[in-house]
Formats: structure tokens, C-alpha cells, sequence
């Protein structure tokens, strides 16, 4: 087998499809603020395979987008971004080549590649901060078997996550209250929520239960609980 190696190609923006279903969360207006400042220097990268084997970014997709606000708010192409003399269209830098062999470990490269950005990182629920949780959900329960940043666990606990009783969300009053007394209060039917979360996160909560009246961490636990 040869060596398999990246080439950088220009091809115009409006031939690149981004990743269907992409959970990742991007301040665009920031991206464009930093690619004015900086030119474009981050080339994405080509994955035949994603899109039901269309092909789409696998990385760069928040770049991309960018780039085509950027056209369509008339900016000046930046550094980095050629124009196409005849057509006028910008020609963006991509990179082709060492191809994920199927649509699932293309996915898993596209988490894998964002979520290794995030140190340290306990488990793949640790990323959830940079994803539409829902679809971070869809991709991971693609992915989990292919990737090195989440496992099958990790996709179970955010299945947990992200789960809501459905039940019909009423709990019944505590026994010696009586509907009918004074003490009923209509309150104590409050919703159910379950969530599962990382082995750190419970470890603080017992030990913010543990805390005594006027300890600060208490009482912000006490603000939390009214919410």
C-alpha cells in the first residue's frame, strides 16, 4: 500500500457542503472577526464519505460558514482566499485525502477532532458545552464505537442527560399531608427531573450537602434549589 498523503486544493465555496447534523456550536461573528484580523490559515478538510457519501467538511464547517456570511455581506475576500477572475467567486483552501473508510469514522473524526480541544476531559459528556446537546447525541450514537474522545457509556449518560420523566411529571404530596387540611399545599406536586451526570459533578453535590448553614457554596446550592 502507498503512502497516503493531504493535498491542499482551492475550490470555490459555494461546491462545499457542510456536515449534515453538525452539533458543534460556533460564534460566527467572532470567526469572521479573527479571519479579517488574520487571513484564512485553517484550511478544512474533504471527508467523501459524510452525507451518505456526498462528501462534506469533516473539519471547518464553522470556517466555511463564516466565509459564505463574509460573500454575502459583499466583504473584501481576506488573505488566504482566492477569487476566481472570470467568475468572481472565492476559491477557499481544502484539504483532500487520508479518507475515513466509511460515513461512521468520519463522524468519529469530526467528534474526536473537537472534542481532544478540550483539556482535561474526564469523559464525552465533558464537551457538551460545545454542542447542540441533541445533535451531539445523534452523532455520538453514531460514532461512540469509532472514536477515542467518547464511549458507549458516554452516550448512555447523556441519553440520561438529556432524558425528562415522562411520566406525567406529578409527584404525590407527602403522606400526612391530607388534600382536604389546612397543611395541603398545591405545591408539593413539583416535576420530575432525572438526570445523570459525571462522578465529579455528584461528588460535589455530597459534599455541598454536607455544608453547614452560611457556608457559601451552601448557599448558592439553596439558590439552585429555588430555581
Amino acid at each position: 500500500m502507498g503512502e497516503e498523503r493531504l493535498e491542499l486544493r482551492y475550490v470555490p465555496l459555494s461546491r462545499l457542503q457542510l456536515l449534515g447534523g453538525n452539533a458543534k456550536l460556533h460564534d460566527l461573528d467572532l470567526i469572521i472577526e479573527s479571519i479579517k484580523l488574520h487571513g484564512f490559515k485553517d484550511p478544512a478538510k474533504w471527508e467523501p464519505a459524510l452525507n451518505g457519501g456526498a462528501g462534506g467538511i469533516v473539519e471547518g464547517n464553522g470556517r466555511t460558514e463564516a466565509l459564505s456570511i463574509m460573500v454575502e455581506g459583499k466583504f473584501p475576500a481576506p488573505r488566504g482566499i482566492v477569487v476566481d477572475a472570470d467568475s468572481e467567486e472565492w476559491l477557499v483552501p481544502v484539504l483532500f485525502g487520508v479518507d475515513a473508510p466509511d460515513e461512521q469514522k468520519a463522524i468519529a473524526y469530526a467528534i474526536d477532532h473537537n472534542n481532544l480541544t478540550v483539556s482535561p476531559m474526564a469523559n464525552g459528556v465533558d464537551a457538551i458545552d460545545m454542542y447542540d446537546p441533541g445533535a451531539y447525541m445523534k452523532l455520538a450514537s453514531i460514532a461512540s464505537a469509532a472514536t477515542v474522545s467518547i464511549s458507549s457509556e458516554d452516550v448512555h449518560a447523556l441519553e440520561s442527560l438529556l432524558s425528562v420523566d415522562k411520566s406525567g411529571g406529578e409527584v404525590g404530596p407527602v403522606e400526612e399531608d391530607d388534600p382536604g387540611s389546612d397543611e395541603y399545599d398545591e405545591s408539593d406536586y413539583w416535576p420530575v427531573i432525572k438526570i445523570k451526570v459525571p462522578q465529579n459533578v455528584f461528588t460535589l453535590y455530597e459534599e455541598v450537602l454536607g455544608k453547614q448553614d452560611g457556608d457559601e457554596d451552601w448557599e448558592r446550592f439553596e439558590n439552585l434549589l429555588k430555581v
